[in-house]
């Protein structure tokens, strides 16, 4: 539910106006997109201050880190054995801690498995977060927000 509802609240007032897409093909045969800092946020967090872009190289050691926690088997991300995560398009959104400037990174993973159903509603996925509500979100929407000065999955926010 949690997570249901920092996907929902990332959507409001959230466009991307200049985005970097990236391909990361030893973690998935799809897309992922850096959403920069500059993009309108009209959601606060506690703990955290600014955004800021995500680099590929953050991309890909979020990759890395939740390839080997999910190999082993010390993260689930529920998602049923019919799904295979390497059609799993990503977006990267960047935020830092308010009190050290740890930098974290929001990994919002849509299955994009059915092409034609993933156009027709993650369609904007490039230049919008994606999220929603209801059974479908439910069923192909994850995010995960990341620790990177830790290289942890952050698990306070």
């Amino acid at each position: 539910m949690k997570h249901l509802i920092v996907c929902l609240l990332l959507c409001l007032g959230l466009t991307t106006k200049t985005q970097t897409i990236v391909q990361l093909p030893e973690y998935y045969d799809g897309y992922g997109v850096l959403i920069p800092a500059t993009v309108h946020f009209n959601m606060k967090f506690d703990n955290f201050h600014t955004l800021y872009t995500p680099t590929i190289e953050e991309a890909h050691s979020c990759e890395q880190l939740i390839d080997s926690l999910i190999k082993a088997k010390k993260l689930n991300l529920h998602i049923s054995k019919d799904f295979n995560l390497r059609a799993w398009y990503r977006q990267y959104i960047g935020i830092k801690k308010l009190n050290d400037s740890s930098k974290y990174v929001f990994v919002n993973f849509m299955n994009f498995s059915d092409s034609l159903l993933a156009e027709e509603w993650f369609g904007s996925w490039r230049s919008a977060i994606v999220s929603g509500s209801g059974e479908f979100y439910e069923i192909n929407c994850r995010i995960i927000l990341i620790n990177l000065s830790a290289l942890t999955i952050a698990k306070d926010w």
